[in-house]
């Protein structure tokens, strides 16, 4: 494989929602819905994006302030269909 660039992203938990300060959030999800939800954008984007490899993770339950509630990483020969 020639592995050219890889763009990642990090969505970090904000100290305020809506204005109020607040200790973190929790996540609930219907996890075999979000997966093949996912699994259906990714594959979306790959057809438009000619990428190597895509991984994404949400955490569920609580996820406090300043760590990442969702991850995504993508591999691709040129950054700017990593970007894309």
């Amino acid at each position: 494989v020639n592995l050219r660039a890889v763009a990642e992203f990090r969505g970090l938990v904000r100290g305020e929602e809506n204005g109020a300060a607040i200790g973190g959030l929790v996540y609930e999800a219907y996890q075999p819905m979000a997966e093949r939800e996912i699994a259906r954008i990714v594959a979306a984007l790959a057809t438009e994006h000619p990428v190597l490899g895509v991984r994404v993770a949400h955490r569920l339950g609580r996820v406090p302030v300043g760590e990442a509630a969702i991850y995504v990483g993508v591999a691709a020969k040129h950054r700017a269909a990593a970007f894309a």
